[in-house]
């Protein structure tokens, strides 16, 4: 629950973000990032897992221009989008991108070992 720009780092463990207001960059070598946001406006979001699952929840009407991409895992998102990229689950990854609600704020997330969620809320 904090406001204005919040940056996560971590090396090792799981990270669990609710609720902030503000720019969010989170980045985890060795675990899952879980993020959960209720407000339908949002600011940009950068999320960036080495070994670990991504999964990030957002309200409903949320407008943002999605980026998604994992290199050994598949990418499910529960958004109507206009999508360019792929989404094969074939062993080189997935990528998927596009516009949301009709676009709006940055939305880059990546994995390189572990799948990717984007689920409304």
């Amino acid at each position: 629950d904090t406001k204005g720009a919040t940056t996560v780092r971590c090396t090792s463990g799981r990270v669990t973000v609710t609720d902030v207001e503000g720019a969010l960059d989170i980045s985890n070598t060795s675990g899952g990032v879980t993020v959960q946001l209720s407000n339908k406006e949002i600011e940009p979001i950068n999320i960036d897992v080495t070994s670990g699952s991504l999964a990030l929840y957002l309200d409903a009407e949320a407008a943002f221009d999605l980026d998604a991409k994992t290199t050994s895992g598949g990418i499910s998102c529960d958004f109507d989008r206009t999508v360019s990229g792929n989404s094969s689950g074939s062993v080189v990854g997935d990528h998927i991108s596009g516009a949301v609600n009709g676009g709006g704020v940055s939305v880059t997330l990546q994995t390189v070992s572990g799948g990717i969620t984007i689920k409304k809320q």
